[in-house]
């Protein structure tokens, strides 16, 4: 998908940065239903591919499971969903 003149993004925290910007879109119906008229799954299907770091592999997992579930009436009703490393969760100092 990257012409020749171009090169992934070698930063590790920075992608993991971006595939939680996805997921987040992710959450409300009428983010899916954007990043699909956008064909960002085939994106991310390379991109799943490819990838050698944990995080960052998750990360695109989960967004492409929001991605491509069929929708019904209760997952068009906009809800918040957890990510998958949990960080809706708050940590006791």
């Amino acid at each position: 998908l990257l012409g020749e003149d171009k090169k992934r993004e070698t930063d590790n925290k920075l992608r993991a940065c971006l595939l939680e910007a996805v997921n987040l879109l992710c959450t409300t119906h009428a983010g899916r239903e954007t990043l699909r008229a956008k064909q960002v799954y085939p994106i991310l299907r390379e991109m799943h591919k490819v990838e050698a770091d944990e995080t960052c592999f998750e990360l695109n997992e989960r967004a492409v499971q929001l991605l491509m579930r069929d929708e019904s009436k209760d997952t068009i009703v906009d809800t918040v969903v957890e990510d998958a490393a949990g960080a809706n969760e708050f940590e006791e100092i």
